[in-house]
């Protein structure tokens, strides 16, 4: 065994081999702080460069996308927003840049109301630049949980609806819009359900009857337009859902729901066949305006045309004639004058060069002032 003096000699080397780990760690923490604060100045320098670029030339796309790309690489938020604000003053977002932006305000929300209006805001600035089926589920699926929570169904089938006007004859993603609508619809179903299981009354049961057929109804105007993925809505989703509430069927519903859907679903069924050729052209020729104007002129429905002229501008917004050629149509189809005065604020904000769309908003605004 070691003696005391040993004992005491062993604890005073511990001791100071503990100090000195302690002064090594010390060092390494005061090392890393003043290298984190370097790599800070560093990130703030290149931002600031950024920055300074866009004041100079506010109207270079590119220097704003490389500012906001890089402030959200290193998360600076202060420099993130600012750079995100200035762009959408100048320029309409894609798709891509509202999402992100949208994605990530949701991260950074907290309950404070006067956020969640801003928030909100943002959202309604979003769909105003080009038509996104994604950004419009987006937004109901936002304020789904605060309609419920205050009971408002009337307030959030209006959002519904608003997205619908705008995406729902979009062939190949629209049915994204739809599902979302009716599964909402069928999730406050099977809360009256629940209640009326365990509270059995005859408001509760015509509350039900009204619910389903409000959704019958959705349905039935779901698969009246040409949407990829309709075979499956009616022979699965339709099916299942008046099998499962089959009780609280119409009782007029063979012949006023299903029997007439049938014919709706072949006829734009047969449409859709004749779309996909098309729609395959895209895909062949990179969304191509010469492709978008066959598909166009193949098509016979107003609103199904104003439907491919806002597809076209998606994927060709810096295209002059393309936005000309959208006017013509809606001055001579669309009754809208807030509709109207979109399209020719919308074009004028991508197309800020061609004249002639200056020309042709100064003479709508001059005709059209009150």
């Amino acid at each position: 065994m070691a003696s005391d003096d040993e004992e005491m000699e062993i604890s005073k080397d511990n001791m100071e081999d503990d100090s000195d780990d302690n002064d090594t760690d010390d060092d390494s923490t005061s090392e890393d702080s003043a290298d984190e604060q370097i790599d800070d100045s560093k990130q703030e320098a290149e931002l600031v460069v950024l920055r300074d670029a866009v004041k100079s030339s506010p109207y270079n796309y590119q220097a704003h996308i490389d500012y906001i790309n890089l402030a959200r690489q290193y998360t600076n938020l202060e420099h993130l927003r600012f750079a995100r604000q200035t762009m959408s003053e100048l320029f309409p977002l894609t798709e891509k840049l509202w999402l992100d932006w949208i994605h990530d305000e949701t991260l950074l929300l907290v309950s404070n109301s006067e956020e969640k209006k801003e928030f909100v805001q943002l959202f309604e600035r979003a769909i105003n630049d080009y038509l996104s089926v994604m950004i419009w589920i987006e937004y109901v699926q936002y304020r789904i949980p605060y309609y419920i929570s205050l009971n408002s169904m009337e307030e959030l089938r209006n959002l519904f609806e608003r997205g619908l006007s705008s995406c729902a004859l979009h062939l190949t993603d629209g049915s994204l819009l739809w599902a979302a609508y009716i599964e909402t619809e069928k999730a406050i179903l099977e809360g009256i359900l629940l209640n009326y299981q365990t509270n059995a009354n005859n408001d509760l049961k015509e509350k039900i009857a009204q619910h389903v057929d409000y959704i019958l109804t959705l349905y039935r105007r779901q698969l009246s337009i040409p949407l990829r993925g309709m075979d499956t809505v009616y022979y699965t989703d339709y099916n299942e859902f008046c099998q499962q509430y089959k009780e609280y069927l119409p009782t007029n519903y063979n012949e006023k729901y299903d029997l007439t859907l049938k014919d709706d679903l072949d006829r734009a069924i047969q449409r859709l066949k004749e779309c996909e050729k098309f729609e395959q052209e895209l895909e062949d020729t990179k969304r191509s305006v010469p492709t978008y104007r066959k598909y166009i002129e193949s098509e016979k429905e107003p609103t199904r045309i104003q439907c491919l002229y806002e597809r076209a501008i998606v994927d060709n917004c810096l295209d002059g004639d393309l936005w000309l050629s959208y006017l013509d149509f809606a001055e001579e189809y669309l009754t809208s004058t807030n509709i109207l005065q979109s399209i020719f604020q919308r074009a004028v904000r991508n197309c800020p060069w061609v004249a002639t769309l200056w020309i042709r908003y100064a003479e709508y605004m001059e005709f059209n002032k009150t």
